[in-house]
């Protein structure tokens, strides 16, 4: 009976062929699991950003005119007056000079150059996103004062950006369940090869009184030590990812809490997971007599 009480480094359960290269395996598909939800993360919070700045504004581009542009800067004034008494304008900004250059500067790096550009004047709409918008009123008014004036609605744009990361972030999520898929496959494979190889000792087991259950818990030590090695792999891999994209793309910036929760909260997932597919599989090989084998 003294077998029945002795820690998982006395059990022959500890000692197998897999024990070395399953906690990489297992670690890998953690870290792929991570980076998937990390990326899904990220595409949201980045459409909703970007829903939230454009949604709501509209931008209207009047050509310039040098010898009339006071004049076209009085009527444009005008315009806007009559404009905002509407319901759904919740501000009309008539961008400065040194803010359109600024946008030129993005494509033309001469700032010298671009100072010496006749620039059209831009007008920065904000309406409201809960009442419809009558852009092609809006469109006939300004033409009226001025003909050659162009209505910018950022949603003919956005609509197919928003397109593309909705089928990112299913991409993401099925990579997630798949990664979940195979790490279940991994776990029930090397689980059966585990009492496949120990069968004998488990029929003297089972002899002497060990039940189902308690050969379960054997199985089980062994694996929540792998987990955690692969949970700690990944954690490790996901953090230096991070900070490294971190910083090719931009300044580090400072990680958020979606982003520290994720990075924990996958490889905890994944640890249970394991647990429970390591006792069920025991559970219903052993009920199943399949690895019993006639000593």
């Amino acid at each position: 009976m003294y077998f029945l009480k002795s820690s998982l480094s006395d059990s022959p359960f500890a000692k197998s062929s897999s024990s070395h290269v399953l906690p990489w395996v297992v670690g890998a598909l953690i870290y792929l699991a991570t980076l998937a939800v990390l990326g899904c993360q990220g595409v949201y919070r980045t459409m909703e950003t970007w829903h939230m700045l454009l949604s709501e504004h509209v931008t209207v581009e009047i050509p310039a005119a040098q010898k009339t542009k006071d004049e076209d800067l009085d009527k444009l004034k005008t315009l806007l007056l009559t404009l905002e008494k509407e319901s759904w304008l919740l501000e009309a900004e008539i961008m400065p000079e040194n803010r359109v250059q600024d946008l030129v500067t993005a494509w033309i790096s001469d700032a010298a150059l671009v100072k010496t550009l006749v620039l059209p004047m831009l007008v920065d709409l904000r309406v409201s996103s809960e009442q419809r918008v009558p852009l092609e009123s809006i469109h006939k008014k300004i033409t009226d004062v001025f003909p050659e004036a162009v209505l910018h609605n950022h949603a003919e744009w956005y609509s197919p950006v928003l397109r593309y990361a909705s089928f990112a972030q299913f991409f993401s999520v099925a990579l997630a369940l798949l990664t979940v898929i195979i790490v279940i496959g991994t776990i029930v494979f090397s689980t059966h090869s585990d009492l496949i190889v120990h069968q004998h000792i488990i029929n003297i087991l089972q002899l002497i009184g060990a039940t189902d259950t308690y050969v379960a818990a054997q199985l089980e030590k062994r694996m929540l030590r792998m987990a955690f090695l692969a949970s700690f792999v990944a954690i490790v891999a996901s953090v230096v990812t991070l900070f490294t994209f971190r910083k090719m793309s931009s300044a580090i910036i400072p990680f958020e809490h979606q982003e520290w929760g994720i990075i924990i909260f996958i490889p905890i997932c994944m640890i249970a997971v394991v647990i429970c597919v390591t006792r069920l599989t025991v559970l219903w090989f052993l009920y199943r007599k399949d690895i019993n084998i006639t000593l």
